[in-house]
């Protein structure tokens, strides 16, 4: 029973240091073209998958990034496991506690296979409205509709 009980802690451990990661502010960003293939830096840090749903979910990075004002993101997120992830949050975490919804999937549970979220740029400003709040380096977190973390990622606005 011992060994049992210390894999599920280690789990949620495991869970909770993500987390704590995912709240860090952006830096670096992986560069991807409009179709989303890979053209520059990679950023190891970006759209891992949280030890909850380690697979059950896979994650494109975003694209394009960088991503102009006048563009839409794109995140392709495929679910593996039936019954796996309960609807989908993406959100733009800002320092302070302000964390707006950027594309919401209320659906639960999501159906095997895949999902393509898509927002414009300017929807990553702090209060949704555009402008130059929307330029900069963007954390970008993804949740299951029971507010898990599945991923986090950063977006460059130009």
């Amino acid at each position: 029973m011992l060994p049992v009980f210390l894999v599920s802690c280690s789990g949620s451990d495991d869970q909770r240091e993500f987390e704590r990661q995912a709240l860090s502010p952006a830096s670096g960003f992986t560069e991807t073209d409009a179709s989303g293939a890979l053209t520059g830096n990679v950023d190891p840090d970006d759209w891992r998958i949280s030890p909850f749903f380690q697979g059950l979910v896979e994650i494109q990075p975003a694209f394009p990034n960088p991503v102009q004002t006048t563009e839409n993101v794109t995140i392709e997120i495929t679910v593996i496991g039936v019954e796996a992830v309960r609807g989908l949050n993406i959100m733009v975490w800002f320092e302070g506690g302000h964390v707006p919804s950027v594309y919401q999937d209320p659906s639960n549970p999501l159906q095997p296979g895949l999902i393509v979220a898509r927002f414009s740029a300017l929807e990553l400003s702090r209060f949704g409205n555009g402008g130059d709040g929307a330029r900069g380096l963007k954390r970008v977190l993804i949740f299951d509709g029971n507010d898990n973390l599945i991923s986090y990622g950063d977006i460059k606005v130009e």
